[in-house]
């Protein structure tokens, strides 16, 4: 139920600080997840579409309209900008080409670039690494999230980037064994909206807002255009209309962004009122087992990314040299703030904090990571 039809914001009781502190089994057993997930509007909804569709605006809107927590799609800037605000980009003038950092614009830029695979790997775990935490977000607080895209669509950009020529069949092979390991331990949208935008109008939009990474690049071409649509009409949306509620608008003009909230109010939402094995099936859990999920979204972050590692692959865009690396290593470690983890700087965590080490997240994690107890209960379904 939206703002407007309610008449006064969402009241939600205060979560549990998942952001900075391990979840225990007794705190897990005492603060029922179960309660949480029937909040209102305790519901996980992605937004997808072209680029330049405008999904960044349209999920400002739904956010503010249903009270809830949006989290614009992930970027390289997560790996690259250490918690002291320093750049490791500004590093590159140092190294070898093979080390050099490449992001989302050298892609734009530069496509054909060997770096263009494990770009698009890195680019499914931060996107794992965000679902992850709009699940937890979800089950420790009761509040619900608004993904722009997800890691389920992400395939899309990996098999335009294949069709273009733009990585390698042994990439795209891994890419698929990666998102193969790590999908099946999520829980799937509740509602994917698609913002549909034919190639000509987004080429023209791509012009209309002027980035010039956008509009002089050789990546953005109208094949590769077509492909990302068609992987996600044909392939994504075709597959997710089993497991989610799926609205599709046409968005050539802007389209009514009141509609979209009608047609969300509208919907029922209870996985219990679905047929079994049908729509929002993934949410049908058990107490227990959405305890022990709330546990692992909430603790487990980096393990179960760490099931999109695969065992040593003979892939020529990913080997490196080893002097390279080191000297890459070393030049990132004297990075201010690089070599501490989240929770354990001396500058920024009070000595309690590291002392206890009760923020489990950080961001030397996450680039080491990414870069390549039952208690008893009355056991009941969740609603």
């Amino acid at each position: 139920m939206g703002r407007r039809t309610r008449g006064e914001p969402l009241q939600l009781k205060p979560g549990f600080p998942y952001q900075t502190r391990r979840l225990t089994e007794l705190e897990a057993l005492m603060d029922i997840t179960v309660n949480r997930l029937k909040e209102e509007n305790a519901k996980l909804i992605v937004i997808e579409g072209p680029i330049a569709s405008g999904k960044s605006a349209i999920m400002k809107i739904l956010a503010e309209e249903f009270d809830m927590h949006y989290m614009e799609q992930p970027t390289l800037d997560e790996l690259y900008i250490t918690r002291s605000g320093f750049d490791l980009r500004t590093f590159d003038d140092q190294l070898p080409e093979s080390v050099r950092t490449y992001d989302h614009k050298n892609f734009l830029s530069s496509p054909r670039d060997r770096k263009a695979g494990d770009f698009q790997l890195t680019m499914l775990q931060l996107r794992m690494a965000q679902y992850i935490d709009a699940l937890a977000h979800i089950m420790n607080t009761g509040q619900g999230v608004i993904l722009e895209r997800s890691a389920y669509s992400d395939f899309a950009f990996a098999e335009a980037m294949f069709s273009e020529g733009h990585i390698s069949k042994p990439v795209r092979d891994v890419y698929i064994l990666m998102r193969e390991h790590v999908t099946p331990l999520l829980l799937r949208p509740h509602v994917i909206i698609y913002l549909d935008v034919p190639v000509d109008i987004v080429q023209q939009r791509i012009k209309q807002r002027n980035l010039s990474y956008e509009v002089n690049s050789p990546a953005l071409t109208a094949s590769y255009l077509q492909k990302l649509e068609d992987v996600w009409k044909n392939n994504y949306l075709k597959k997710a209309v089993e497991s989610s509620e799926v609205l599709v608008y046409d968005w050539s003009d802007g389209g009514d962004t009141e509609l979209i909230i009608e047609d969300l109010e509208k919907l029922d939402l209870n996985p219990l009122n679905k047929p079994p094995h049908g729509k929002l099936f993934d949410w049908k859990i058990w107490r227990r087992e959405l305890r022990h999920k709330r546990l692992s979204y909430t603790n487990d972050k980096f393990k179960l990314i760490n099931y999109t590692k695969l065992p040593p692959v003979d892939v020529d865009e990913f080997k490196l040299p080893v002097d390279d690396m080191k000297l890459r290593d070393k030049l990132y470690n004297s990075a201010p703030g690089y070599e501490y983890l989240y929770g354990s700087h001396p500058k920024y965590d009070s000595i309690w904090k590291i002392l206890l080490g009760v923020n489990p997240y950080s961001r030397r994690n996450i680039s080491a990571e990414i870069h390549i107890s039952h208690l008893e209960e009355e056991d009941e379904m969740c609603i």
